[in-house]
């Protein structure tokens, strides 16, 4: 790793239509804020999201454990942090989060065991459900 660029690797295959097989995302610590910048926070695909259409990268980190951070693609800049507190009420995950996905309309889908939430661009929960048993 050289002082100025992070090269983490992500290994995407089988998650979504069109996605190579592995992606490197470059973080330029000159740019702006360092993001992810721990040999201990253990990531798996599941926990990054990232909105191209709207610059945004979503993180399931360690130091928010009841929800979800945002930041600027472009510049690492926190922008906020989503909700999904553990708990049985309509927007908690009884067993925390699980993974997230970003549709093409720029809305967030954070999944936990046996229960997903939506939120809109903005951040701002919008729906929530429980998958069918056994399914």
């Amino acid at each position: 790793m050289t002082a100025s660029v992070a090269r983490v690797l992500l290994v995407v295959g089988g998650l979504a239509p069109g996605v190579q097989a592995q992606q490197v995302l470059e973080i330029d610590y000159s740019a702006g804020r360092v993001i992810i910048d721990d040999q201990w926070r253990a990531m798996r695909p599941t926990d990054l999201a990232i909105d191209r259409d709207r610059g945004v990268l979503y993180v399931i980190d360690r130091e928010e454990p009841e929800g979800v951070m945002a930041f600027s693609f472009e510049t690492g800049e926190w922008l906020r942090t989503l909700q999904a507190p553990t708990g049985e009420g309509p927007y908690e995950f009884p067993q925390g989060i699980k993974g997230m996905a970003v549709t093409p309309t720029g809305h967030l889908y954070v999944s936990g065991i046996q229960r997903v939430l939506e939120y809109d661009p903005g951040g701002t929960p919008v729906a929530t459900w429980r998958p069918p048993k056994g399914r």
